[in-house]
């Protein structure tokens, strides 16, 4: 039989390894009840924009983060990107949906892609690079009125 104490003789770590443990089950049970938002790149998502039917795109971002990069046209707004209105997807639950945030580092986008995964619809995806890289790249942006 493995001695933790023997392998770990710090209790601290014993505790944050635990801690991490837990963390990947919850993690991976909510990803494989749901499933996991596929990530687009820039260049997918313009490409897809100019398509005869784009996917449906939404703005996780806040005010401040809006006001200062703009949005990408044509996105909905969301109020927040964890409780927002499941009346603001479509109702076809197969349409694709394209969420977005400001970059890497926010995790918004990811969230309200989570939130799309659990009302039923099945194409959901991320834009990672969000609307910093998206204007980074000369991509088009609106300002909010």
């Amino acid at each position: 039989m493995l001695n933790v104490r023997k392998v770990l003789p710090n209790p601290a770590s014993v505790s944050v390894l635990a801690g991490l443990a837990l963390g990947a089950l919850a993690t991976t049970a909510c990803e494989s009840r749901y499933g996991k938002p596929q990530a687009v790149t820039i260049g997918q998502l313009a490409t897809m924009l100019r398509t005869p039917e784009p996917p449906h795109l939404f703005d996780a971002n806040g005010e401040p983060t809006r006001k200062e990069y703009g949005v990408i046209p044509g996105a909905t707004l969301l109020p927040s990107c964890s409780d927002y209105s499941p009346t603001l997807l479509p109702q076809n639950k197969a349409d694709p949906l394209v969420f977005y945030c400001a970059s890497t580092w926010c995790g918004a986008a990811e969230k309200a892609a989570q939130r799309a995964l659990s009302e039923g619809h099945t194409k959901v995806a991320v834009l990672p690079e969000g609307i910093k890289g998206w204007r980074e790249a000369g991509m088009p942006t609106s300002q909010v009125n």
